[in-house]
Parts: C-alpha cells; structure tokens; sequence
C-alpha cells in the first residue's frame, strides 16, 4: 500500500465484507504519508474482523513513548534491517508469526 490513507481503505473494505484477503501478518511503517503508522495499527485494533491479527510496525526510528503505545496495543516494533543479516532475520521472523497465526497463510501484506 503506497499511503495510510489507502490502509485505511483496506480496512474499511473489512469491514463492508469487500475484502476477503485474510493476511497472516501486517506489517507497516510507522511514518506513513497521511496517517501514520500508529493511527492505522488504532484502526486495526479497532476493526472486529482485523483484531485478532498480528501487526508489526517497522521503522528506522521510534520514540520510546511510540515504541510503548505500539506495545499497549499488543504489535511488534522493529527497526527497519539494513544488513543482509539482519533482513533475513527479520524475515524469518515474519514467517514464523505467519505459522503460529490463527489465520491459515495467504499473503503477506506490507505497507
């Protein structure tokens, strides 16, 4: 998704029944063009048919009272990798919320 604006959209279309995409895992940037990353993660967690899904927001750089709000909301904050090494971690972790999900794999949606 290119905005907040157009994950807001993926969420309201949840909503309407519009969407039958069931993702795994979502992941998004904390510092979106229009509504930030925290503004959609309240949108999600607020979203009956979104909330059992597990979230993690990615960034380069959180505050600490962002990375707690993120936490209170029960979402994963990581920092953007930008070492082979450490995409690949972060990978494989992706992966390993996607087995352990509640909803069966379809797709990995990244914002």
């Amino acid at each position: 998704m290119q905005d907040g604006e157009a994950a807001l959209n993926f969420i309201h279309e949840h909503r309407r029944g519009a969407q039958k995409l069931e993702p795994c895992v979502i992941l998004i940037d904390l510092y979106l063009p229009i509504y930030d990353g925290i503004a959609i993660l309240r949108a999600i967690r607020q979203e009956t048919t979104l909330e059992h899904i597990k979230v993690m927001v990615l960034t380069t750089l959180a505050s600490p009272s962002q990375e707690t709000e993120i936490a209170g909301m029960g979402a994963f904050y990581r920092r953007k990798p930008s070492a082979l090494n450490d995409i690949i971690e972060l990978a494989s972790e992706i992966i390993e919320l996607c087995k352990n999900s509640s909803t069966m794999p379809q797709r990995v949606l990244v914002d």
